[in-house]
């Protein structure tokens, strides 16, 4: 379920909605991870996706499929985006509670201006 208050989208002419409100794509790269016995914290690097971009990887897996050593690494595919697209940095906490991870609610996100 998706949740988000329709006052927030502003339909301006003949435009469409944008597509981003409704499905987020993401590519996560992970910098860092800091564990304790108890306690780890994740720190994350998150770029959102523009619609070509996910095309462009969705056609590349597709002309590839069943030749996966030509289709992009995820190293390879964070270096495409990553000279276009400001990342979010993200922290996420995990507790270890009664013998299992369990991933704190909330996450800390760090915008930069």
């Amino acid at each position: 379920m998706v949740r988000f208050d329709p006052k927030m989208v502003i339909y301006v002419g003949p435009r469409k909605p944008y597509i981003k409100y409704f499905f987020n794509s993401e590519l996560i790269e992970l910098k860092k991870i800091e564990k304790t016995d108890k306690k780890a914290v994740v720190e994350v690097l998150s770029y959102s996706l523009e619609p070509e971009v996910i095309n462009k990887f969705i056609t590349q897996f597709n002309e590839n499929a069943g030749e996966e050593d030509k289709i992009p690494s995820d190293e390879d595919r964070v270096k495409t985006v990553k000279s276009r697209i400001i990342p979010k940095v993200e922290f996420h906490i995990w507790y270890f509670q009664d013998g299992k991870w369990m991933k704190a609610e909330h996450k800390n996100i760090f915008i930069r201006q």
